[in-house]
């Protein structure tokens, strides 16, 4: 299982009309969660589930998760590379 957290703003809300409703979000923090969860599926595959982060969620992260900085990543359509960590709980996915 691979998940991508990203904090920042985002809309969320029923979209549509009377015959057709979706409760959906949108905006930039939603699109680089996403391409965190989907970046590099090799890395962390020997993990039961590998969690990526943003430096935004980092932030807001206390000592109960030990975090590791992988590097950063370009995202596709952003100009700016992004820093991102892989997050966990116990001993480290890295080591056997």
């Amino acid at each position: 299982m691979r998940i991508g957290i990203y904090t920042g703003p985002a809309v969320a809300g029923a979209l549509g009309g009377s015959q057709r409703m979706k409760y959906t979000t949108i905006g930039d923090t939603i699109n680089i969660a996403s391409r965190l969860e989907s970046y590099d599926k090799d890395l962390g595959k020997e993990a039961l589930c590998r969690i990526l982060i943003g430096e935004s969620t980092l932030r807001y992260l206390g000592s109960e998760f030990r975090t590791e900085r992988i590097g950063e990543v370009s995202l596709k359509e952003r100009k700016k590379r992004l820093p991102f960590t892989v997050c966990w709980r116990g001993e480290s996915p890295t080591q056997p």
